[in-house]
């Protein structure tokens, strides 16, 4: 198991950085650093990002599952629920944030 989740984050960092040299050479900008230094760096960037993402999932599943809670449990408290509601805009944010962070460093 361990090794399939090696080799679908080296598939993924192999990914990410083939489309980050095709941005690049679209832009005409300068290569960066030597490319085990940039392999450890995006590694480490789409590792923090799936995490940032797998929390963001979570934290949107909770959120849905409170404000069913709080819906049919808690009918009188629908204000609350909108609160709620309305909170469920962080994951997508984290979301964005994840995305914006793999695609741009």
């Amino acid at each position: 198991m361990w090794f399939g989740a090696i080799v679908g984050l080296w598939t993924t960092a192999s990914f990410i950085e083939t489309i980050r040299d095709i941005l690049r050479v679209r832009v005409r900008r300068q290569i960066g650093p030597p490319f085990l230094a940039l392999s450890a760096l995006v590694d480490r960037l789409i590792l923090a990002s799936m995490i940032l993402i797998l929390v963001a999932f979570s934290f949107q599943i909770m959120l849905l599952a409170v404000e069913q809670f709080i819906l049919r449990v808690l009918p009188y408290a629908v204000s609350t629920a909108t609160v709620v509601s309305l909170s469920r805009l962080a994951p997508a944010i984290a979301l964005f944030a994840a995305l914006y962070m793999v695609f741009t460093r």
